[in-house]
C-alpha cells in the first residue's frame, strides 16, 4: 500500500455530531474564533498546506463559495468546506454533496468514503482529525 493511501486511512474526517459549532481544525488555534474577533476570511491555520479561514461567527452565512481548480468545495469558510477542500487537495477526492450541511455528513458518511462516529445525538460539526487514541482526539499541531 502506498504511503499516501496509508495516510488516507490514518487521517479520517471524523464526523462530529456536536452541539458546539465553532471552527475546530487540526492546528493549534483557539477554536473560539468568534470570541477572538477575527474577521471573515482571516487565515487561522493550515494543515498539510491546506489553509483554513475564519468564518467570524457560528451563525454567519457568507453566500460565497470557494473553488479549487474549478471544483466547488463549499461555502466560505464553513467546517464542511474545509473538509471538502482538504480531501480534494490532499487525495483528489470530491466528497462534497451539494446542498448538505455538517449534520448531513453523519448520515451520508459512507457515501463519501468516510466513517461516522456518534457522540451522543447532538449535531453540527465536521473536522479533520490527525490522531485518535483510546481516550483522546488530536486536532492540534504537534
Amino acid at each position: 500500500m502506498e504511503k499516501k493511501d496509508k495516510t488516507k486511512f490514518r487521517i479520517a474526517a471524523i464526523i462530529f455530531m456536536a452541539l458546539v459549532v465553532t471552527l475546530a481544525f487540526p492546528f493549534g488555534v483557539n477554536a473560539q474564533v468568534e470570541a477572538s474577533g477575527l474577521s471573515f476570511g482571516t487565515q487561522i491555520g493550515e494543515y498539510n498546506g491546506v489553509i483554513a479561514y475564519s468564518n467570524y461567527e457560528n451563525s454567519y452565512v457568507s453566500g460565497k463559495y470557494n473553488y479549487v481548480d474549478g471544483y466547488n468545495t463549499g461555502m466560505k469558510w464553513q467546517c464542511v468546506e474545509y473538509v471538502n477542500c482538504y480531501y480534494y487537495v490532499i487525495y483528489g477526492l470530491k466528497i462534497r454533496i451539494p446542498g448538505t450541511h455538517a449534520d448531513d455528513y453523519y448520515d451520508t458518511a459512507s457515501d463519501r468514503g468516510l466513517i461516522a462516529y456518534p457522540n451522543g445525538g447532538t449535531h453540527g460539526h465536521v473536522a479533520i482529525v490527525r490522531d485518535v487514541t483510546t481516550n483522546s482526539i488530536d486536532k492540534n499541531d504537534k
